[in-house]
């Protein structure tokens, strides 16, 4: 029975622990003298994994004018 409980709280803990806040940050560079704002996405209660990959299709979105995302 102890075995039980301690196993139960051991997976009920690394559960919990999967999904954390994370940041996305995109920059771009300075285009004719003028720097645009960096744009900062928060992702709550997510995989990390899942964080990364909508960073990544920002990075895609904004490719356009050379904006590069990352995860923080």
């Amino acid at each position: 029975m102890k075995k039980a409980l301690v196993l139960g709280g051991f997976a009920i803990f690394v559960l919990a622990s999967c999904s954390k806040d994370f940041t996305c940050k995109c920059t771009f560079p300075t285009q004719n003298g003028v720097t645009p704002p960096n744009i900062v996405v928060d992702y709550t209660d997510v995989k990390k994994k899942d964080a990364k990959e909508a960073c990544d299709e920002l990075t895609t979105t904004y490719s356009s004018i050379n904006g590069n995302c990352e995860l923080e």
